[in-house]
């Protein structure tokens, strides 16, 4: 087994459930590739923790994805919430992140719309500062909603409203901010583009960063803004979101 390929086969299965799920006519498909994602995983079942544990947290946001798509808001919640809490205590902050809004939006569709409010607060500051500009937008509508939602009825910082207009720029009437309008294609920088690339054939950081010849900080570094850059939450991730946008071959 091939345990580099599969954790970025893992999370391009996960991101081809969000996008499938956003389509009324692939949830079909989507409940398939979630049951490809699980196969996956169980060829881990012997080990536990490295490459089992990242394609098991992959299956599980998946399953908030799928939860989301078919509507199942009570079920976001409950997986979403504590997923959240542990990534965060664990430093994973941009998945934790991106868990964390998942279940708020899980609140304001049931109808908890103050509750929602307050959990997304939290992670406005957090997210701008880490360059997420794409948060609200990952979620589709519902996320867009309650985007539209915050932005109406809170005292914000500027940091935080520059946050909710990146996402809500292309949608109210024209971009609120000039990088809301930047194609995918001139997304990432040359060097964020090529570390992504070398991560794309299974890569390590370290690897990488031998053959660029800059140290392991600087790949990490460039690679941070590329997840804020494309919304993504692991180099997997990354490297799953750039091939959809077809800034990846």
């Amino acid at each position: 087994m091939d345990e580099g390929r599969d954790r970025v086969a893992a999370w391009s299965l996960a991101e081809r459930v969000r996008l499938l799920g956003a389509q009324t006519s692939g949830i079909t498909t989507m409940r398939e590739t979630l049951r490809r994602l699980h196969r996956l995983a169980g060829r881990y079942s012997s080990q536990t923790a490295g490459t089992l544990g990242e394609i098991r947290l992959a299956c599980a946001v998946a399953d908030i994805q799928a939860a989301m798509a078919e509507l199942d808001w009570d079920r976001v919640i409950r997986l979403a919430l504590p997923l959240a809490q542990d990534l965060h205590s664990r430093g994973r902050l941009f998945l934790g992140a991106r868990l964390r809004l998942q279940a708020a939006i899980g609140l304001a569709e049931n109808g908890h719309e103050d509750d929602a409010q307050r959990l997304a607060r939290g992670l406005l500051l957090p997210a701008a500062q880490c360059g997420m500009r794409r948060l609200f937008r990952e979620d589709g509508e519902s996320g867009l909603r309650l985007a539209r939602m915050m932005a109406a009825g809170q005292d914000l910082r500027f940091e935080e409203w520059c946050l909710l207009e990146a996402s809500l720029g292309s949608t109210s009437g024209g971009p609120l901010l000039e990088v809301s309008g930047r194609s995918d294609s001139a997304l990432l920088s040359p060097r964020e583009l090529e570390i992504v690339q070398m991560l794309g054939r299974a890569l390590s950081v370290k690897t990488v960063a031998r053959a660029l010849n800059v140290s392991t900080g600087t790949v990490k570094w460039h690679l941070n803004n590329a997840y804020g850059k494309l919304g993504a939450v692991s180099r997997e991730d990354a490297v799953a979101k750039a091939r959809a946008m077809n800034i990846l071959a």
